[in-house]
């Protein structure tokens, strides 16, 4: 994994780090850290603290990873009263206990 990719894997918590902390805990050379972290700070992915030595990622930046990690729902077609409907399987398992057996779609994929 390059650098680049370990230094942010490395702040999305979201919190402060120290450029040394990263550093010492990715086992990465303190010059390629501050590199990256310059490089993430100028391009509005990380706000860095030069005096302090500290960095953390962009809140903006922080959310979209979040949503990004989060997992696809899986969707299934469903025929009903002559439509075709494309649900979250999950959502559909939750529909269909809710209403036991009064109504039963006829799934079409998998």
């Amino acid at each position: 994994m390059a650098a680049l990719d370990r230094i942010l894997e490395h702040l999305k918590d979201g919190k402060r780090h120290t450029l040394e902390e990263i550093t010492k805990a990715l086992n990465l050379n303190g010059e390629t850290v501050l590199e990256v972290i310059q490089f993430l700070a100028d391009y509005g992915f990380a706000i860095l603290d030069e005096k302090r030595g500290q960095t953390v990622l962009d809140p903006k930046i922080k959310r979209l990873i979040q949503e990004e990690e989060r997992p696809t729902p899986e969707l299934v077609l469903i025929h009903i009263n002559g439509e075709n409907y494309a649900i979250d399987r999950e959502e559909l398992t939750k529909f269909i206990k809710r209403i036991g057996r009064r109504a039963s779609p006829e799934i079409l994929s998998p």
